[in-house]
């Protein structure tokens, strides 16, 4: 084929699922894990990115994180001239690779659902750290209207499965929904809502 496509390897939407209901490790952190994990991996290509460039910098996800500060690890670290991202799970630009494809492959079915034009939902980049802090958690911030996710090995603190966040679609798509909440009504779950009286 002279067809060439810009690809990512990535689970999908995470091992436990792919697996049968149980994934083979709890989390990717070394070769171990990343070996144990392999029959997990899915290619898939990333659609959107940027020309010119060699980072996940597209149409709705931009992995360069701009305007998020305060992080633990640099943002932006997949950069690849040929645009395949290919890398096992225990290496930090494979869950840059998580986030930019399931963020941009939920806002093209959120427009083939119709939701375009003047009808658009977050219909623009969203700034993403994948390795915002080392902690088992993720997060929308309106102040800065980007999404943050979390790396943590404390399987204790994180009920017993201390996956890095961005490993997860099944955590990535629902931080993506509250970036959703605050673009169709900002504010929303801020305060208390207003009074009827």
């Amino acid at each position: 084929s002279l067809l060439r496509y810009d690809s990512g390897r990535v689970f999908d939407p995470n091992p436990a699922v792919t697996n049968g209901g149980t994934a083979p490790v709890a989390h990717c952190d070394g070769p171990a894990e990343a070996g144990a994990l392999a029959p997990q991996y899915r290619t898939r290509t990333l659609q959107g990115i940027d020309a010119g460039q060699g980072q996940l910098v597209g149409e709705f996800a931009d992995l360069t994180a701009p305007g998020i500060s305060g992080a633990y690890l640099p943002a932006g670290q997949a950069d690849e001239a040929d645009h395949n991202y290919i890398y096992a799970c225990d290496d930090g630009r494979f869950e840059e690779v998580m986030a930019y494809y399931h963020l941009d492959a939920t806002q093209r079915k959120i427009q083939s659902l119709g939701f375009t034009g003047e009808s658009a939902i977050l219909d623009r980049p969203v700034a993403v750290h994948a390795h915002y802090m080392a902690a088992c958690n993720a997060f929308y911030a309106p102040t800065d209207r980007g999404l943050h996710f979390g790396d943590s090995d404390d399987d204790f603190n994180c009920g017993g499965f201390a996956a890095d966040s961005a490993e997860d679609a099944d955590v990535v798509i629902p931080e993506y929904g509250h970036a959703i909440q605050d673009d169709q009504v900002p504010g929303w779950g801020e305060a208390a809502p207003p009074s009827n009286e």
